[in-house]
């Protein structure tokens, strides 16, 4: 699943990034990586993906959705 789909509350781990290399150096400044730890904070169908990268302290990331749904990520059981 994307990370537009993904559900709030739940930790989540990146498995994957479909995006083009300026996207993939973005996200990684932003510092988010593959196998990184998140969880999305937000429910909004408009409007920003808030989720906080619990893999780096916590750190809360604002991305737009059509970037947020190139990022695939799975559940932590």
């Amino acid at each position: 699943m994307t990370l537009v789909e993904a559900p709030v509350g739940k930790d989540l781990e990146v498995i994957k990034i479909n995006a083009g290399e300026d996207a993939r150096r973005k996200l990684h400044t932003l510092g988010l990586h593959i196998d990184d730890k998140l969880k999305r904070l937000t429910n909004g169908k408009w409007g920003p993906v808030l989720i906080s990268n619990i893999s780096g302290g916590a750190v809360k990331i604002a991305l737009g959705r059509g970037l947020a749904g190139k990022i695939l990520v799975k559940p932590i059981k």
